[in-house]
């Protein structure tokens, strides 16, 4: 069976996967109007932006939505789909800019003004015949422990992508976030290795890790420990981990608390966006952000899943694009501290806007 045979792409839907689970999900909306919502009460599959002032969350509404799950083992290659090779649309001048930009940060952080700020950007991709359907398929195979999805409204667009980053995972009163920040690369596993979602245990960390990315993790860390004090009292916080994702590791951590259902919405509006995404102090940090970037990162650092009045499935939307008639914007950043450097910085983009494109197997290595 084809993915593109579940849906009909002049109405809502959204296709995905969760992490570790080898069964895809189906969510189409009944009609095409675009339903929002300001307080996350209501029960349905959400797709939320960066800045929920500039842009409203969506919902596809329960009531209104089909459900189909499918084994991704019996989902079908599409027959003509084609290897094409994809090119980010890169330019010299890019990286002086992009280094600018960061060393303002480091800048602002060196004078106090802020503890840690996420600049991102958007990478142009020529895609000529892309085939999204065969597209997510190939992420899904790819990388297991992300959250693999394909989401499209007429009125909005289409995204998909590849996160590793759970923001909210709640079931019988048991609220469950990671803290996920910090980046390091190894280019020189084995092809097939690195494009695989992996974990490791805090011994097995690399050696590459260091002070930066410690750092930058622990923020995030403190700031969502911080968060949840305000609505429970006892919170458990797990040993870091490694978790892979293609040729980038990232430093996670696990953390757990009780929760009443009726803080749920609450909970979630309180986490996002995290420091992982923003920065510390978050309203700062959002301010500097749509000054440094200068461009509208739109659903790009929002979150999407499911939520009911007692559980919710909600990850952080990171190693995203969105797909157009004849081109992909694939969206890419990375966490500035105090100690970051313009050049590391400008090269753990460029290795983000990989991951995606070589998962597909067509990014030419």
């Amino acid at each position: 069976m084809l993915l593109k045979e579940l849906v009909d792409s002049d109405k809502p839907f959204v296709i995905y996967k969760k992490p570790e689970s080898g069964r895809v999900f189906v969510r189409q909306q009944s009609d095409s109007e675009l339903y929002t919502s300001t307080d996350l009460t209501e029960e349905g599959y959400y797709f939320a932006p960066f800045d929920t002032e500039k842009h409203p969350v969506v919902i596809f509404p329960k009531d209104k939505t089909t459900f189909t799950e499918i084994l991704l083992s019996n989902i079908d290659a599409s027959s003509d789909s084609e290897n094409r090779i994809l090119e980010p649309e890169i330019f010299a001048p890019e990286e002086d800019e992009y280094k600018e930009k960061v060393t303002k940060a480091v800048n602002l952080i060196a004078k106090g003004i802020l503890k840690k700020i996420v600049l991102s950007r958007s990478i142009k991709v020529t895609a000529f015949g892309f085939d999204m359907f065969e597209a997510v398929r190939k992420l899904m195979l790819s990388y297991d422990r992300s959250y693999v999805y394909l989401w499209h409204h007429p009125k909005i667009g289409t995204w998909m992508g590849a996160t590793p980053e759970l923001l909210a995972g709640y079931q019988n009163g048991l609220l469950q976030t990671v803290s996920l920040a910090g980046t390091v690369t190894d280019i020189n596993e084995k092809e097939e290795f690195a494009r695989k979602d992996s974990l490791f245990r805090k011994e097995e960390m690399p050696d590459s890790w260091g002070g930066k990315e410690f750092n930058e993790q622990q923020i995030v860390t403190d700031y969502i420990v911080n968060s949840l004090k305000k609505f429970s009292a006892d919170i458990t916080v797990k040993q870091p981990e490694t978790i892979r994702q293609g040729h980038l590791e990232h430093i996670k951590t696990r953390i757990a608390t009780k929760v009443n259902n009726t803080d749920l919405s609450a909970v979630i509006l309180q986490l996002h966006p995290t420091p992982a995404v923003c920065g510390l102090p978050a309203d700062t940090a959002m301010r500097y952000i749509k000054q440094i970037e200068d461009y509208d990162r739109q659903f790009y650092t929002g979150f999407l899943g499911e939520k009911t009045v007692d559980s919710a499935s909600l990850y952080v939307n990171l190693r995203c694009m969105k797909v157009f008639n004849n081109y992909l914007m694939l969206y890419v950043g990375g966490g500035i501290v105090s100690d970051s450097q313009p050049g590391k910085e400008w090269q753990e983009i460029l290795l983000k806007s990989k991951v995606l494109l070589s998962a597909l197997n067509y990014f030419d290595k």
